[in-house]
């Protein structure tokens, strides 16, 4: 009776058929014992390997041959270091194949989908290198995830370049800031907002301050209007709140100087201004002399808490008495309200020592004469001013006195 109850036989079953069953029985008892082991083998292997690429992350100088290719062929790779970051995938610094190189990596079905939009977003702003060069690390998108249900993402390792989420001091603050906006404009214009510009996503490069890479385009979004983001958990690059303005120009300690890129915003719309910006930013560049670069220890950058301006040179008192009269080059100071109401679009003028014209139709404002520079260099500077009656040698002017 027990034996028909466990194999489910009617109790008109014939006793050949039973034994028969009960051969079958045992076959597939002896059949389990043996694949069992077996199949668990399997099963516990699948589950290493997909847990592979988090176990070697935790350890310098794990292998990762196993989880990248490069245009389908193996690698030799190596864990050089773990970046601290990475909300969406694991980021290391590895070398493969000799070279040094960093890399995002997830094996998370919850982030995979991001990896591959960030993916995307690359494969955009490399369709526009003509604007994106120099200004995004470069990326090698031959490199594939080798595992099933991963995917990675391989960029250049910029080598000494350095953020300011850990770097409080800063060379030339103006220029970094300049060098920062012409790199995100280049980025906007191949239709593309970051969406993400904390203070770890600008890469500054060591000594030379014309030079900035943006990084991290894991929150990025195509874009048609410079700067807008569209996710509920995007900061938008542009704006009166904009990262760009508010995080990276901020933490820079650029000065506010007369002629400086706050002059021709301050506390604008970036998003409204930001030709004006770009515009500034460039001629901050082409008029920039690598021979300056200075060798004396950088400043201390203060304006993380206040955004007071920071002074890169040594304060030199100056006489207290006002110049007067024709210089050896025929200059006249403009100091006082009749001189600055005689420079007008095109007059000679030399600014800071330097030598071009006045542009962009000069106009009076209070006790400041507001204009455009055009030095004879080729460089251009936007919306300067300057206030005669304190006026000690900055403008002279090729006019009557």
């Amino acid at each position: 009776v027990w034996l028909k109850q466990s194999l489910n036989v009617s109790c008109n079953i014939q006793i050949l058929p039973l034994r028969l069953t009960m051969a079958t029985v045992i076959q597939v008892l002896l059949l389990s014992l043996l694949v069992g082991p077996v199949l668990a083998a399997r099963m516990e292997a699948a589950d290493s390997e997909s847990a592979e690429s988090n176990e070697w992350m935790h350890s310098q100088g794990g292998g990762c041959s196993n989880l990248v290719t490069l245009g389908g062929q193996p690698v030799s790779c190596t864990v050089v270091d773990r970046l601290q970051g990475g909300m969406q995938a694991n980021t290391y610094v590895v070398n493969i194949n000799g070279k040094t190189y960093v890399m995002k990596e997830t094996h998370d079905a919850s982030t995979i989908d991001n990896l591959r939009k960030e993916k995307n977003i690359i494969k955009k702003l490399q369709k526009s290198s003509a604007l994106t060069h120099g200004k995004i690390p470069d990326y090698d998108l031959d490199f594939q995830a080798k595992q099933p249900e991963s995917e990675v993402l391989v960029m250049e390792f910029l080598k000494g370049w350095f953020d300011l989420s850990k770097q409080r001091y800063v060379n030339d603050p103006e220029v970094r800031a300049a060098a920062f906006f012409v790199a995100l404009d280049g980025i906007f214009k191949a239709g593309v907002s970051h969406c993400d510009l904390n203070l770890g996503n600008a890469m500054f490069h060591p000594s030379d301050p014309t030079r900035c890479k943006i990084i991290d385009f894991g929150m990025a979004e195509v874009s048609h209007s410079p700067g807008t983001c569209l996710a509920m958990n995007a900061n938008p690059d542009l704006g009166r709140q904009g990262q760009a303005w508010e995080t990276i120009y901020k933490a820079l300690g650029a000065p506010k100087s007369a002629g400086s890129i706050y002059s021709v915003c301050g506390k604008c719309d970036t998003q409204m201004n930001w030709n004006s910006i770009v515009r500034q930013s460039q001629a901050t560049i082409n008029s920039f002399d690598p021979r300056r670069l200075q060798e004396s220890k950088p400043v201390v950058n203060q304006q993380l808490q206040d955004f007071k301006p920071v002074v890169n040179q040594p304060v030199v008192k100056r006489p207290e008495k006002k110049p007067k009269g024709l210089q050896g080059d025929g200059m006249v100071l403009v100091n006082e309200l009749g001189l600055a109401q005689q420079i007008k679009n095109g007059t000679p003028i030399k600014v800071d020592g330097v030598m071009g014209k006045a542009a962009g139709f000069p106009k009076i404002n209070g006790q400041a004469l507001i204009f455009d520079f055009h030095a004879d260099d080729g460089s251009k500077q936007f919306n300067l001013r300057v206030y005669w009656s304190s006026n000690r040698g900055k403008l002279m002017a090729l006019i009557s006195s």
